[in-house]
């Protein structure tokens, strides 16, 4: 089969709602010694990035501070029942 225009896919990558990712690429030749150290400093850029993503080390949503409770209450609570007004 000969796949030709934009439905090529040189390299892709896929997060699933487990967070896993997955990245397949067309080549493992892409992260070689010899071509990572080649002149050309887009292919070293990125690989790092597309690694970084690959292992969770970047594009990872972080939150802190966050604080809940019921409705009309001022103490957070962890334990709400199906039709419990809470602000988040």
């Amino acid at each position: 089969m000969l796949t030709i225009g934009q439905s090529i896919v040189l390299v892709a990558g896929i997060q699933g709602r487990n967070n896993a990712r997955l990245v397949i690429t067309g080549s493992l030749d892409m992260f070689s010694n010899e071509l990572y150290l080649k002149s050309n400093f887009y292919n070293q850029q990125f690989t790092q990035k597309l690694l970084q993503w690959n292992f969770g080390e970047s594009c990872v949503l972080r939150y802190k501070n966050i604080y809940h409770h019921k409705v009309g209450e001022e103490m957070m609570e962890g334990n709400y029942k199906i039709y419990d007004d809470i602000h988040y």
